[in-house]
């Protein structure tokens, strides 16, 4: 009777292996280029072709292989990086486990050019599919360079999985921007399809490497921050206040030097800037936590994204109370708003109105918005409100009803008449049933909504822009963008790519100023991670452009223009809630009032 417990052929093994280290051509660059730092490179060179998946090729000043190094080096378990099981646990390089070498060579063909500095000679060695073709003595410059071709060629059902082009393409930008940022003393080139992305100094200044893999506009809006506290150094970039996403995707983490997915130190970030950023807001960090080795456990990830730490918990709370001081001590000698302020009206005098407020007789130009201000009358005590009517105002088909009882929302909403502003943030009416408080950026918010919804009943379309701006994106940004061009323009974004990372906007949304467009491009890109954008061309998308639009928290209004705001929001479907569900009004009666001070 045949036993049927096997043991693995050795090709077969090795494919098995590199599904736990190769899940992309990535993921293969990431391997290389972690050996080419570990072997003391000051250059790197990576250059890919089509996705990584017809070529990738690393090149290194480091130290190079000897003859016998790279007959061992495509041996599974073969490592130059430990020796004993007590060197798991004090790991100080980026590559240890033995396995990246022989599993790449068994799901591609793999050539390698390598000599020492202290040798004449070096040696070119090829594999395919795991088993060596070629192995032979050659002159070539110190260092290491490697080929690798035709990733996955001998397992078809992996390469099905792999993304398109342009996102893989991202994928490997993404590995190479994270390893350079974690290496500023190093000089990295990175090259695809041709064309360089971008090339790093290598001067040792993370400023300079900020520039050069993102752009120059989001490393001058970051700021150097460092701490050393019990035998951990917290040293590298974080963002200003004004500076952020709608993801994580650009808060880097590295433990010493090595790039990690934590989401508690993430966490800890954002606490540090907690009531300085908009809601669902992330900040941007380029962080390197010096940490000794044996406080540490990198061996509990197949790619070692994950790395265990002891005193995790102390460590946030210093990462909290950095980014809170440095933020505190930042906003001390600085004065830059935290975003760009808005286009105002041009006024002839104080009683006109310079709040940008939603009419379907809007006129609007690119430099600015006329609006034509609606006529308001105070008459008697009451300061009853009256607005002269649009041939637009047609009375909606459907009512949300407001509590119980046959009255519409509209017929609902009280009288009220605006006696002050809380904090720049809310507004206080009084009304016949009491004090009335009004969220102003949450009515605004609604007041937008019902306009868009109407305005954007068969589709969206575009207001062009007089003069053309230019946007500059990151590369993985671009990819995204890219991907989904059309759609952009199907949601009323006309954008055309330029070249390289920069892009032209030639037109928006109408109704949006040319300032609008470099946040609303940021956030719907953010968006493609989470889901398909078409899937925000109808409410959702309907939603952000009234948030976009509407006054916000902090913002000084006028008596007349707390008027006008509380009129607007009255003849809207529904005008007690925005359209997230959040209350826009809450109320006070009088009863509740005499109860509080005992009168009653």
């Amino acid at each position: 009777m045949s036993s049927k417990i096997v043991i693995l052929e050795p090709h077969v093994a090795n494919q098995i292996a590199a599904g736990e280290v190769i899940e992309r051509p990535a993921s293969v660059v990431k391997e290389l280029v972690e050996n080419a730092i570990d072997a003391n490179s000051s250059r790197i060179t990576v250059e890919i072709w089509n996705g990584g998946l017809d070529a990738i090729k690393v090149s290194d000043n480091g130290e190079g292989m000897s003859i016998s190094d790279v007959k061992m080096a495509f041996l599974r378990h073969a490592t130059s990086k430990i020796r004993y099981a007590e060197d798991l646990f004090n790991i100080s390089t980026l590559g240890f486990r033995g396995e990246a070498l022989p599993s790449i060579a068994a799901v591609s063909q793999v050539e390698v050019l390598t000599r020492p500095k202290d040798q004449i000679e070096g040696c070119r060695a090829v594999l395919k599919g795991g088993k060596v073709q070629l192995f032979e003595p050659t002159g070539c410059p110190s260092g290491t360079q490697i080929w690798v071709r035709d990733i996955f060629f001998n397992t078809p059902a992996r390469k099905k999985f792999v993304k398109s082009l342009i996102r893989e393409n991202s994928a490997v930008v993404n590995t190479v921007t994270r390893l350079a940022l974690a290496n500023p003393s190093i000089s990295f080139k990175l090259i695809v399809d041709g064309r360089v992305i971008f090339h790093t100094s290598g001067n040792n200044n993370l400023l300079d490497v900020a520039s050069s893999v993102y752009t120059v506009d989001i490393a001058k809006k970051m700021i150097f921050i460092k701490k050393e506290v019990n035998n951990i150094t917290i040293n590298g970039l974080m963002s200003q206040c004004h500076l952020y996403r709608a993801n994580r995707e650009m808060q880097n983490f590295f433990i010493n030097s090595r790039y990690v997915h934590n989401l508690k130190l993430s966490k800890a970030l954002e606490a540090g800037y907690r009531d300085k950023l908009p809601k669902n807001r992330y900040p941007l960090c380029i962080l390197n936590f010096t940490i000794p080795a044996d406080q540490l456990d990198v061996n509990v990830h197949p790619t070692k994204l994950e790395v265990r730490i002891n005193k995790e918990e102390e460590l946030c709370n210093c990462l909290t109370n950095l980014v809170s001081d440095s933020l505190l001590e930042l906003n001390t000698v600085r004065e830059i708003p935290m975003k760009p302020k808005p286009v105002i009206y041009k006024i002839n005098s104080s009683e006109q109105l310079n709040l940008k407020l939603p009419e379907t007789t809007v006129d609007y130009t690119v430099e600015e918005q006329k609006i034509e201000i609606t006529e308001i009358e105070e008459q008697g005590s009451k300061g009853t409100i009256h607005e002269s009517k649009s041939k637009h105002d047609k009375p909606c088909k459907e009512k949300l009803n407001y509590q119980e009882g046959n009255q519409s929302a509209v017929e609902d909403f009280p009288e009220l008449i605006p006696i002050g502003q809380l904090h720049n943030t809310y507004i206080l009416a009084q009304g016949d049933s009491g004090l009335y408080i009004i969220d102003q950026h949450a009515a605004h918010e609604r007041i937008y909504y019902d306009e868009f919804k109407r305005k954007y009943h068969n589709g969206f379309y575009s207001q062009m822009l007089a003069v053309p701006i230019s946007i500059e994106l990151t590369y993985s940004e671009v990819g995204k963008l890219i991907d989904n061009i059309l759609l952009f323009n199907s949601l009323g974004i006309i954008i055309e790519h330029f070249g390289d990372r920069t892009f032209i906007l030639r037109g928006l949304p109408q109704g949006f100023t040319a300032q609008d467009g470099q946040e609303l491009i940021s956030y719907l890109i953010s968006e493609l991670d989470r889901r398909k954008i078409d899937e925000l061309v109808r409410d959702d998308y309907i939603k952000l452009l009234a948030c976009k639009r509407a006054i916000k928290a902090n913002q000084k209004l006028t008596t007349i223009e707390m008027k006008h705001l509380l009129s607007k929001l009255s003849k809207t479907d529904f005008p007690y809630t925005c359209p997230h569900g959040r209350p826009t009004i809450i109320t006070f009666s009088i009863r509740e009032m005499e109860q509080k001070f005992l009168r009653g």
